[in-house]
């Protein structure tokens, strides 16, 4: 074999590794960037956006079904990872008012965001708003029941804005309601979970200034009133 063919050889090798790792890189986001034909690429501009963000337990999947009135989002009982891609779900057109549908899009465990997550959150945001679509607010669920706040929900809410800055300056000028969740679950006792949720909220007003707070219980009228909170437009 001559020089030139080992250099062409080389060549060759050399475009196949490219082209593996290439390949590889778009199906590592692609698990995490889970667009659906019918649910992400049909984004209007009449569409209203939800972010749904949180840390791993928080209930975003249940919430995001119980709200849609779908099953739309795996639940994920044995928590990974790479548990959660990023998945947009198309609320039905009662969830929205003058023809307007809400497209809310679950998201990674905010404590187990990497890279990758990010720049599948940013992608998505993006072809959004290529689309015409408007980002109306992000809900932040946080478990009412975990004993001790070991990630607290300011601090754990800063760390992934600055994390992703793009992110950042997508949803710089929208609402972000803080939501305690699994109020339905027992135990603990209702008057512990109150105490709990007072020293979430306190935590959450001495990070962010502008956050609304909320509880919500399970059901799919609560989850209505906490989309409506997001936007007048919604509550109209």
């Amino acid at each position: 074999m001559s020089i030139m063919d080992n250099v062409g050889n080389n060549r060759t090798l050399s475009s196949s590794s490219s082209l593996v790792h290439y390949l590889s890189q778009m199906l590592r986001l692609g698990r995490l960037f889970n667009w659906r034909r019918t649910e992400s690429e049909d984004v209007s501009p009449n569409d209203i956006v939800i972010l749904v963000v949180g840390p791993s337990g928080c209930g975003k999947s249940t919430f995001i079904n119980t709200v849609t009135r779908k099953d739309a989002v795996h639940v994920h009982h044995k928590l990974s990872k790479h548990a959660n891609p990023v998945t947009p779900v198309r609320g039905s057109p009662s969830d929205g008012q003058k023809g307007q549908d809400v497209v809310f899009v679950d998201t990674p465990p905010l404590e187990t965001q990497d890279d990758d997550a990010g720049v599948a959150i940013t992608r998505w945001l993006d072809y959004a708003a290529g689309r015409g679509a408007k980002l109306a607010g992000i809900i932040y669920l946080y478990p009412i029941t975990s004993p001790k706040m070991t990630e607290p929900p300011g601090p754990q809410y800063e760390s992934f804005i600055k994390q992703h800055p793009r992110v950042h300056s997508a949803i710089r000028d929208i609402p972000t309601v803080l939501v305690t969740t699994m109020w339905e679950k027992q135990p603990p006792p209702e008057q512990v979970k109150q105490a709990r949720h007072e020293e979430i909220s306190a935590n959450w007003r001495n990070r962010v200034k502008h956050g609304e707070i909320m509880q919500y219980n399970g059901s799919y009228l609560s989850s209505q009133e906490v989309v409506k909170k997001l936007n007048p437009v919604l509550s109209e």
